[in-house]
């Protein structure tokens, strides 16, 4: 088999959504359409213009679950070409750049020329797999990456076949999650070697990809979102037993960046008002559930560890953000009913200070 052709020459072949539907072995439909238009948000300081840009009416389409034949999974970053060595552009986190750009590399690393596949050595069963770009990522895992097991399910259905899921060098988190859905530990594939798959399920992305996105961006799935909450919740049912009453700061002592400055200045003046600080990566995917299960506030610079508010209820959260943040939590927030608030800090370089008694009193002001 021909492992690859010269990029040059198949510069304008790829897969993507136009034309997804007419190279596979089976398609089937998951969910519908989607919009939201997310609530005026308040908060401390001018309203971002990134929050201004999502007050509008928010769209996410109808998603997918199709078959591919004779893909080839490889590289570093992994590539995925099918048997014309066309990218499969919705793994590449529906980026045609993302595509072209690990091509390159791959190129350039010598992966390109290493492997070859041979049909004796394809694996036969129903295979998907969950290590894009983004998947190491805590936001995109339960936004991008989880919400997939629900297309594999609508796959099960029509095939009574649920597919083998490879992972790359996964976190523990990333294992538990699934464990935690209900996917069994014997439908994981941890690997990172070649792979010639012949069934290649593939779940598209619950939003929409770069060359049909609107002029707002990305936003996700309001219905896999929930649908990813509702799942964890019901199979962990004890974790949200007792009162809401956690008040949570968390802090990202650990992370490389966005740090707040003045931490533990922030952490006294808090615990006046029932604060906790909390630094997320110590805990076990278990106890954050539980932990976020039972908030009542959120307090937290932009990052990460905002995306366990899925596991709350009617929770309020006060995001802590400089001049340059994404406003998915923003959104987060409206599709799960939190009270969403935003607090202007001060950038300093990568870090952020905060005026810890102006927020000590906007907080106060909310309870």
């Amino acid at each position: 088999m021909n492992h690859f052709s010269p990029i040059t020459r198949n510069s304008k072949l790829l897969i993507g959504r136009n034309n997804i539907k007419s190279v596979s072995q089976r398609y089937y439909s998951v969910g519908n359409k989607e919009s939201i238009t997310p609530e005026l948000a308040e908060g401390v300081g001018a309203v971002p213009e990134q929050i201004k840009n999502k007050q509008q009416r928010l769209e996410s389409p109808s998603q997918f679950v199709c078959q591919l034949s004779n893909i080839k999974l490889f590289g570093e970053p992994p590539l995925f070409l099918d048997k014309y060595n066309r990218p499969v552009v919705e793994e590449f986190e529906g980026s045609t750049r993302l595509a072209y750009k690990s091509i390159i590399k791959n190129i350039r690393n010598g992966h390109i020329l290493k492997y070859k596949f041979e049909d004796k050595n394809k694996i036969k069963e129903p295979v998907s797999a969950f290590c894009g770009f983004w998947s190491n990522g805590y936001y995109h895992w339960y936004v991008d990456y989880l919400p997939k097991i629900r297309a594999l399910e609508v796959y099960y259905q029509q095939t009574n076949v649920f597919p083998k899921i490879i992972l790359r060098n996964p976190t523990q988190w990333q294992i538990d999650s699934l464990e935690i859905l209900g996917v069994p530990e014997e439908k994981l594939l941890i690997t990172e070697k070649p792979k010639l798959i012949d069934k290649y399920v593939l779940p598209s992305l619950p939003r929409y990809v770069d060359r049909d996105k609107p002029a707002y961006g990305y936003v996700p799935s309001p219905s896999s979102i929930l649908w990813v909450k509702n799942r964890i919740k019901s199979n962990l049912p004890n974790v949200s037993k007792g009162n809401r009453e956690e008040r949570i700061l968390i802090t990202r002592s650990n992370a490389a960046k966005r740090k707040i400055l003045n931490i533990d200045e922030l952490v006294k003046k808090t615990r006046t008002l029932g604060f906790k600080p909390y630094t997320l990566d110590e805990l076990t995917i278990r106890q954050q559930i539980e932990l976020f299960s039972h908030a009542d506030i959120v307090v937290a610079p932009h990052g990460a560890g905002l995306t366990n508010t899925i596991f709350s209820e009617d929770t309020t959260v006060v995001e802590i953000v400089g001049d340059y943040f994404v406003p998915c939590y923003y959104v987060l927030s409206n599709i799960l009913g939190h009270d969403y608030h935003y607090f202007r800090a001060e950038e300093v370089e990568q870090d952020i200070s905060v005026n810890s008694n102006s927020l000590v009193k906007y907080i106060n002001s909310l309870m």
